[in-house]
């Protein structure tokens, strides 16, 4: 605003007004650099995702791991799914004894799918677990992916595994990001590093045009 209107400021005067704004509650911190003027930071439920999470670390006490399931946004849906797929990521080497743990457990799971085999094989009907190797420096809190991470990830997975179209993950997006906060510095930090952050820029762009 000051830059389309030519007026003079300086960094310390933006530093200050800043400050400013978040002590009075009209600005609110969403990562580094990133401020909103929505109060109410996103709250991501994980309750139907415990069993699963306590079985793996249960089983594989000292292996780090995340996960995140889209049954965890069926609230911001369009068109409701009618089934869900579990997302663990995992180091590498481990992704072999994982996926024959999830066997044994009588779970249907597939190995860090590509597009012939899911073309070929990938059964989304039967709720699967799909295994795929861990991104250094992906935001997670505990064993489960946040808010920002997901966002990611079901960014490229929608295409990779047919989960939905454009259309759908924009009102997914949307939904979110119109009514609570989020960290946008932690979303786009994790976008480059999958190799999406211009993307993300896209749609990260809407929510900063001044509302009518």
């Amino acid at each position: 605003y000051l830059n389309k209107n030519n007026l003079m400021y300086s960094s310390n005067y933006i530093k200050q007004e800043l400050h400013n704004l978040k002590g009075t509650g009209l600005l609110f911190d969403a990562g580094r650099g990133w401020y909103s003027t929505l109060p109410d930071s996103y709250q991501l439920d994980i309750s139907a995702e415990h069993n699963q999470e306590r079985r793996l670390a249960k089983a594989f006490p000292l292996l780090p791991f995340s996960l995140w399931c889209n049954r965890q946004l069926i609230s911001h849906y369009h068109h409701l799914p009618t089934c869900y797929v579990t997302f663990v990521y995992i180091e590498t080497d481990a992704l072999g004894p994982v996926r024959d743990f999830l066997i044994e457990e009588d779970q249907p799971v597939y190995l860090n799918p590509y597009a012939d085999e899911i073309k070929k094989n990938f059964d989304i009907w039967e709720n699967p677990y799909v295994l795929r190797p861990s991104i250094t420096e992906e935001p997670v809190d505990g064993h489960f992916s946040t808010i920002e991470k997901i966002l990611v990830d079901i960014f490229i997975e929608k295409d990779k595994l047919f989960l939905m179209d454009g259309w759908e993950y924009q009102q997914i997006f949307y939904s979110i990001t119109e009514r609570y906060r989020i960290n946008m510095g932690r979303l786009l930090r994790y976008s480059q590093r999958r190799g999406v952050r211009y993307a993300m820029q896209d749609l990260i762009h809407p929510l900063m045009e001044p509302k009518q």
